[in-house]
């Protein structure tokens, strides 16, 4: 049988993808514990509810569609730290 080896490329690629399910793992934690606190639909930064097209399109949205235009931020984890 061959047996596959792993190139410097397939690690690089494996570790990208551990990084981002980590990053959405974390995510996902923070929006449970913000449902858990009953602020779940509040926006982190200026408290104002976030949409519910909005969460339902980033169910760990913890920013407002406004807050997220303003600071330019796209991503989750651009979102995250914010």
């Amino acid at each position: 049988t061959k047996r596959l080896q792993n190139t410097e490329e397939d690690s690089d690629l494996i570790d990208s993808v551990g990084n981002d399910v980590a990053g959405e793992l974390l995510l996902l934690r923070a929006a449970i514990q913000r449902l858990e606190s009953g602020v779940f639909e509040q926006c982190v930064k200026c408290t104002a509810q976030i949409s519910d097209k909005r969460l339902d399109r980033y169910a760990y949205a913890m920013l407002c569609s406004d807050c997220v235009n303003h600071d330019g931020a796209e991503s989750g984890e651009k979102e995250y730290q914010a």
